[in-house]
């Protein structure tokens, strides 16, 4: 009786683990693709004002 309660112990400890490990896998996923996203994000300036910078040095 008491192997078989730590069998079931065991196997809903696994089940877990491995849910939490893809649970964590997916976030890890979802979060570098937005960091990618915000890295690859450029505000457009207007040349005026690149140009007025680079004339004021």
């Amino acid at each position: 009786m008491n192997n078989m309660k730590q069998d079931r112990l065991a196997g809903i400890r696994g089940h877990m683990a491995h849910a939490l490990g893809s649970l964590a896998i997916k976030s890890g996923e979802m979060s570098l693709e937005k960091c990618c996203f915000l890295i690859g994000y450029e505000p457009e300036l207007p040349l005026e004002l690149l140009k007025s910078a680079r004339e004021d040095k």
